[in-house]
């Protein structure tokens, strides 16, 4: 099983500097074993507290790694809670609408050290299932960015 932190941006409460969809995250730890999974578990829990202000839905993932305990039931292990959602280079996953697809997000040199493996296929940038998210034209126009120098001489190497 895998641990995520769940978030929904912002929070129903009505001060106005902390609440709203400005204001301190909703998030959640759970324990599942996909992303889509994880972000049921929220929904579900988000639905109960019928929110006003803000969505009713998660709307990001992080990966935070691998959970080993002997218990592998797919659960809320704790939340929610407030905080500022922030990633510290964990995998991430995004949506716009409760129900939508989950998508994987890659950054700038996850996809750099992913182009600089040693195939073409460790330039694939696979999301959710094992599905590459590149079709081979996209991935070609990645290679040829890749091996561009950038304007004024600088390098991402």
């Amino acid at each position: 099983m895998k641990l995520y932190e769940v978030i929904r941006w912002g929070n129903d409460s009505e001060n106005p500097f902390t609440g709203g969809p400005d204001g301190a995250d909703t998030c959640f730890l759970v324990r599942a074993a996909s992303v889509e999974q994880a972000g049921e578990l929220a929904d579900a829990e988000l639905r109960e507290l019928k929110p006003q202000r803000v969505a009713a839905f998660a709307g990001a993932a992080y990966l935070l790694g691998e959970e080993h305990s002997t218990d592998a039931t797919p659960r809320v292990l704790r939340g929610p809670y407030e905080q500022h959602a922030h990633r510290h280079g964990w995998r991430h996953w995004y949506r716009e609408e409760a129900g939508g697809g989950w998508v994987e997000r890659i950054d700038t040199a996850q996809a750099t050290a992913h182009a600089k493996a040693p195939s073409k296929l460790g330039a694939l940038l696979v999301g959710i299932g094992g599905q590459a998210q590149l079709s081979d034209e996209e991935l070609a126009k990645f290679d040829q960015m890749r091996d561009k120098k950038p304007a004024g001489g600088a390098s991402f190497d």
